[in-house]
């Protein structure tokens, strides 16, 4: 019996020998993820960075922990306080709803790529006509849209026929660029109802962050909705398949796409935390209820994230949504960088991801009560 049980508890040994080490790295990863957010990106960048891999990190602090487990490692017991830990912020990314009430209002927020896609279509137009084709079955009550640009070169002729196609009466645009730049390329909110006070929310940057409009739902019901859209990434494909293709990575791609894609987490994410402190500076003078959409480019565990929060702002995904809520369509399945949040005076019923390869982003669908 002796002879049996030594080969048993060599193996053991070595495996424990290859799993303690790489268990700790992963433990300490997740723990470097889970304060991210107390960094200031502007200040500390590469804090940053390990905020945007938290699922990963628990993840395969999770697989580690059961291997440890297996094992009888006593790092297992660490490795569960880790991810005890990382409970609270794993909260903000899974939704769970459980509201009976009724909505009364509805909202959708799109990134559209620009009418590009993401999948390969057979005409120039195909995009547009099927994302206004969404749009007008949803029959949302606003819509918020970031990176429209004109198909057609005449862009009053496209935002008229957009506006139209999609089901609403009413709009508002602005260009990204304050000044010079590209202005067929910008923000639109579609209502259904009057707006009657509109603008612009520009960044020290030098461009706009967003556009927003008050609302008149009634003789004595008005509530502002934003259009948010802070720096990306600009990862080009192929540095984005680098992380798609983590568990097979290769050293030449390491090579070729590491230092660009250092370079470009660390830009971004200092330039969002600049640009948030605007965004910050507009919310304060905002006293009416108020919906905060678009594309903020930054996960739950982030620095933008948390300030919102801070803000007095609540995430409709949480309250109403279901799982992770995923609205990035490329090859990083755990990535929600698309908000729809509230302030005061509205209830989330329900709120949806729809998985449609018109863009690059999936549209989130909101339904709310609003309480005037």
């Amino acid at each position: 019996m002796r002879k049996n049980k030594r080969p048993l508890s060599l193996l053991r040994t070595v495996f424990l020998i290859l799993i303690n080490p790489v268990s700790a790295v992963i433990g300490l990863l997740l723990l470097l993820s889970i304060f991210s957010s107390s960094f200031n990106p502007a200040e500390t960048g590469v804090m940053a960075i390990f905020g945007l891999f938290f699922p990963l990190f628990f993840s395969l602090a999770i697989l580690s922990l059961l291997a440890l487990i297996l094992l009888r490692s006593k790092l297992a017991f660490f490795q569960l306080v880790i991810l005890l830990i990382a409970l609270p912020l794993l909260r903000k990314y899974v939704g769970y709803s459980n509201s009976s009430i009724e909505s009364n209002f509805s909202i959708i927020t799109y990134n559209v790529h620009g009418f590009r896609s993401f999948a390969k279509m057979t005409t120039k137009l195909e995009s547009p006509e099927q994302i206004m084709s969404f749009i007008n079955e949803r029959n949302s009550d606003v819509a918020s849209i970031q990176e429209f640009r004109s198909w057609s070169g005449k862009i009053d002729e496209d935002l008229k026929l957009f506006a139209s196609k999609s089901g609403y009466d009413y709009y508002h645009f602005a260009g990204y660029w304050k000044k010079g730049g590209i202005q067929s390329d910008g923000f639109v909110i579609l209502s259904k109802y009057p707006i009657i006070h509109k603008g612009s929310i520009p960044s020290v940057t030098g461009r706009n962050i967003g556009i927003f409009a008050d609302i008149q739902i009634d003789s004595a019901s008005i509530l502002r909705v934003s259009n948010i859209h802070l720096v990306s990434f600009s990862l080009q494909k192929g540095e984005i398949d680098m992380f798609s293709e983590a568990a097979t990575l290769e050293m030449d791609k390491l090579k070729l796409h590491g230092k660009s894609v250092i370079g470009k987490l660390l830009s971004s994410f200092k330039i969002r935390a600049i640009e948030l402190a605007d965004l910050q500076k507009f919310l304060r003078k905002t006293e009416i209820p108020h919906l905060i959409t678009g594309d903020f480019n930054d996960t739950p565990a982030s620095y933008t994230y948390r300030i919102l929060k801070e803000s007095g702002l609540n995430d409709v995904h949480l309250k109403s949504g279901s799982f992770l809520g995923a609205t990035y369509a490329g090859d990083l399945p755990w990535l929600r960088i698309d908000y729809i949040f509230y302030s005061s005076g509205f209830q989330p019923v329900k709120s949806e991801v729809f998985k449609i390869p018109y863009s690059d982003h999936y549209p989130v669908v909101a339904n709310l009560k609003f309480h005037p």
